[in-house]
């Protein structure tokens, strides 16, 4: 999985073990609206990217409109 926003408001990141699964994650964005203290199988994001997981991916807002309708769109943001 790359490339991709996830973004969620209730339960868990990963709800199945993905410890020592054969896949790949990375350059993803992640961010759980209740909280930006990321945890995956109790351990912090940190953490999980030293273990070499989900390497180029961070946990940030993905600064979407309309986030109570889960109808989104992206905002435009200019930098200066």
């Amino acid at each position: 999985m790359e490339r991709n926003i996830v973004y969620f408001d209730q339960g868990q990141l990963l709800s199945i073990s993905w410890r020592d699964s054969h896949f790949l994650l990375h350059n993803n964005i992640y961010f759980d609206r209740r909280n930006t203290d990321l945890r995956i199988e109790g351990d912090s994001f940190a953490k999980w990217q030293a273990a070499g997981k989900d390497q180029g991916s961070v946990v940030a807002d993905p600064c979407l409109s309309t986030r109570t309708t889960m109808i989104f769109a992206f905002v435009l943001i200019r930098r200066q």
